[in-house]
């Protein structure tokens, strides 16, 4: 279960659901001030198949099926069309997501993957200045 949890600004909770490390469960009135947003991380992560959604029946509305994590995986992770924003950390260290039509975007190697470019900057990515 998570809380509302803030590390440097950033919320905790939609880190790891957009690593697909979490999923939203058990939502208790009053607390859905952020489940709009929650649930579209949540969406992006399964749909790009991160972590928890690349095993196949793992996650389960009771919680999730560790016996899932073992079996081989039926399919290869999905390349998302909509996931197209490459993250990328300079030798300084500094986070920079490149988007399609950047300058540096066919030469970059990605270590990251966004589908939107709010999603990068959350993570502590800023643009490429090109």
């Amino acid at each position: 279960m998570l809380a509302y949890v803030y590390a440097d600004g950033q919320s905790i909770q939609q880190i790891l659901l957009q690593e697909g490390l979490a999923r939203v469960a058990y939502v208790f009135v009053p607390n859905t001030r952020h489940l709009d947003s929650f649930e579209e991380a949540e969406a992006i992560a399964r749909q790009a198949e991160l972590n928890i959604w690349q095993y196949e029946k793992y996650v389960t509305n009771r919680g999730f099926d560790k016996t899932k994590v073992n079996e081989v995986k039926t399919h290869e992770p999905k390349t998302n069309e909509k996931c197209l924003i490459k993250g990328n950390i300079s030798r300084e260290n500094k986070k920079i997501y490149h988007i399609p039509s950047g300058k540096y975007y066919e030469q970059t190697k990605p270590e990251k993957w966004f589908c939107t470019q709010q999603q990068a900057i959350d993570a502590g990515f800023k643009k490429s200045g090109e």
